[in-house]
């Protein structure tokens, strides 16, 4: 493992954090811009496992050179030139062509609620009908209440049970199998999976 850009920048001209050292994977990313407002020197440091260190190193490379607005959006193309995969190879198998950072105070559960609001919209159903919603995050909002809980709430979703799957990579997997076990079960009749 080489991972690039480690360490942290002294008198930083901006940081990001994500995650939480004591659920998880947690990235510091502190960055230097020069006088056209483009990054000349990204540095991390990550608390996680190898995915999450050789991740945050390609993610630091990706961002050189860009602007704050461009680094906001990472495209397939974008990983493709840093790892040996290519836009078709990522889009036929998740469906996903491009990520995004989200602003400061933006939380999984606002991301999750406003998923599963359009899946239910798309699906023609209402919140009342969940019986339990189940969370796929290794990034929570807090420790507690759990962000199932707090995703319940923002949909409306009074009747709904609900909580954290914390998985990593395959937590969206687990979270499918374990609902369509609640609802083989019979004890359920709706089960929502946000991951």
């Amino acid at each position: 493992l080489h991972p690039r850009n480690v360490g942290e920048i002294e008198n930083p001209d901006g940081f990001g954090e994500i995650g939480n050292i004591t659920c998880g994977d947690a990235l510091r990313l502190t960055f230097k811009l020069d006088e056209n407002k483009r990054v000349k020197d990204i540095r991390f440091k990550t608390f996680g496992c190898g995915a999450a260190i050789a991740s945050a190193s390609v993610l630091t490379e990706m961002c050189k050179g860009e602007t704050i607005e461009e680094m906001k959006k990472i495209t397939n193309k974008d990983i493709a030139a840093m790892v040996d995969t290519t836009d078709e190879w990522i889009t036929t198998r998740t469906g996903i062509h491009q990520r995004r950072w989200v602003e400061p105070g933006v939380g999984s559960s606002d991301l999750g609620a406003a998923a599963l609001k359009m899946a239910l919209a798309n699906r023609g159903v209402g919140a009342d009908t969940l019986d339990a919603i189940v969370a796929c995050t290794v990034t929570p909002d807090m420790m507690f209440p759990c962000t199932a809980a707090l995703i319940q709430n923002k949909v409306g979703a009074k009747k709904a049970f609900g909580y954290d799957l914390n998985a990593g990579c395959s937590g969206f997997l687990f979270g499918l199998t374990t609902a369509a076990s609640l609802v083989a079960g019979g004890g359920f009749k709706r089960v929502a999976v946000v991951g």
